[in-house]
């Protein structure tokens, strides 16, 4: 069977995966796609009685007139879950967040302003998919090809009218949106992150780019006009500006520049101002003739998320929201689990669970709360085993400069010894320039944090956000993954512990 004419012909299978444990009687396996290729799964796709076998290589277990060959497994597992699922984001206006930090916030936000719009709107990013009354789990924050389709077209069939959808790197890197025709796209900033799997942050911006480039050129392709809005406050913005406007231009997605900084650029952010209780003020759209101003109401908090706030607006005003409609959503968002998750402790000592897990987000993090610190700012923090240990004493130092206390701690081990993390952690951290601790036990350095704590101090919980769970590493046990959530730990503990101080 030739390749091209089995992908126009899929749907009328009655499955086509690249997950084993979908596999039935006439479907089709793509052996590989976005998972790994183990021969005990193709084993099982034979005998779950696959009818063809799509593939990169021979397989001598696969009789030939039933192995279907193609050079990239990724893309064309994209175009099978595209096909198979009847292409289902034509049918809908789809927004794309990408960037190292700000992405969740940032659908959260899209997500309130469709609704304020009076859209049935369907999301899917870091851990979820949500639509409608169902909210179901997620591995990546970007599903692989066939989950990603499969999740379009349930909320196509539901009648979702917007879908805000979480772009990573490893999801763009993968392939897992190769073929989403995205209406709009916003880039957030890029720092320091996922280089284990990229190499340089050059390599990173690149798989970043393809966003607003080959998926954009895509998306022309089928007869959507996208969008895009870009952070100028991030050097890496600055040059995504400059190669839409330029070499990128005929493909690329038509941009505009958002900035908290710069007056001129198309969506002014200098006019708002950030509080302890809130963000204020006014955006003021510079690429329209009669330059409308919007008013801003948020009780979200810190500098990160004023920018989050500005690039929504740039993305949706470009997709013609009316700003009456933007300044309602903006208003109704109040809290993003996980997000400077802030845990009353009633005892004059403010607790925030945040999910900085990278440099630029824990920077971000610290230095807000520094802002509203009365006394002394506790950060409890750890990195994940194995990944990019390059980061791990860049955030050593960034908690330093902003925490009066720094309490190191566990967080995903991944089978790494908790004793190597720490010492990366605490290596440029100079003997008595802060109050360090290095505490192996998450629950005990969280409690640590809570005795040493007085009234008017502030403890920041990162690295973390809203996980349910953790994987703890012994050389007993070998990786255990735990019950562990830090917003509940920290309310437990807070009301275990704090006397009045």
């Amino acid at each position: 069977m030739d390749l091209e004419e089995l992908i126009k012909r899929s749907a009328a299978y009655p499955i086509v995966t690249d997950d084993v444990q979908e596999m039935c009687t006439g479907g089709i396996f793509v052996f590989g796609g976005d998972r790994p290729k183990v021969k005990q799964d193709l084993i099982i796709a034979l005998d779950a009685g696959a009818s063809f076998v799509v593939t990169d290589e021979e397989l001598e277990l696969v009789p030939p007139s039933m192995q279907v060959f193609s050079p990239d497994l990724r893309r064309t597992a994209a175009k099978f879950a595209r096909a198979f699922y009847g292409n289902p984001g034509m049918n809908m206006t789809i927004v794309g967040i990408t960037g190292t930090s700000g992405k969740t916030t940032s659908a959260y936000l899209v997500e309130s302003i469709f609704k304020a719009a009076g859209y049935k709107t369907g999301a899917i990013g870091t851990s979820f998919i949500r639509y409608g009354d169902k909210t179901q789990s997620s591995l990546n924050t970007t599903p692989g090809a066939f989950n990603l389709n499969r999740a379009l077209a349930a909320m196509t069939e539901t009648g979702c009218a917007a879908v805000v959808l979480e772009v990573s790197s490893h999801g763009i890197l993968r392939d897992r949106t190769f073929g989403v025709p995205f209406d709009g796209a916003l880039f957030t900033n890029l720092s320091r992150e996922h280089l284990d799997e990229h190499g340089t942050m050059e390599a990173y911006y690149d798989t970043k780019r393809r966003l607003f480039t080959q998926y954009a050129a895509y998306s022309r392709d089928c007869g959507k006009s996208p969008k895009a809005a870009v952070n100028f406050d991030c050097s890496y913005g600055r040059q995504l500006l400059k190669d839409l406007a330029v070499s990128m231009a005929p493909g690329g997605a038509h941009s505009v520049g958002f900035s908290l900084r710069e007056s001129r650029q198309d969506y002014d952010g200098t006019r708002l101002e950030l509080g302890p209780d809130g963000i204020r003020g006014a955006v003021i759209e510079n690429c329209t003739p009669k330059k409308t101003e919007m008013s801003v109401a948020s009780p979200l908090i810190g500098e990160f998320n004023a920018q989050n706030i500005l690039g929504v607006v740039a993305l949706l005003r470009q997709l013609d929201l009316k700003p009456e409609v933007i300044e309602r959503g903006l208003t109704e968002t109040r809290s993003i689990p996980g997000r400077m998750t802030y845990i009353d402790t009633q005892k004059g000592i403010a607790v925030y669970v945040d999910f900085a897990h990278k440099p630029g987000a824990l920077n971000a993090a610290l230095s807000t709360l520094r802002m509203i610190t009365k006394r002394r700012l506790i950060c409890v923090f750890g990195c994940g085993g194995f990944g990019d240990p390059g980061k791990r004493s860049i955030m050593g130092r960034i908690a330093a400069i902003y925490s009066d206390i720094v309490i190191v701690t566990a967080d995903n081990s991944r089978g790494e010894p908790f004793e190597a993390i720490a010492a990366d952690i605490v290596r440029d951290i100079t003997p008595g320039e802060v109050e360090l601790f290095v505490v192996d036990d998450r629950k005990q350095a969280i409690r640590q944090a809570l005795v040493a704590a007085r009234s008017g101090d502030v403890i920041l919980i990162a690295g973390r956000g809203a996980e349910e769970s953790l994987e703890v590493y012994s050389e007993q046990t070998g990786p255990t993954v735990i019950e562990f959530d830090d917003r509940v730990i920290a309310a437990r503990l807070a009301a275990e512990v704090l006397t009045d101080n």
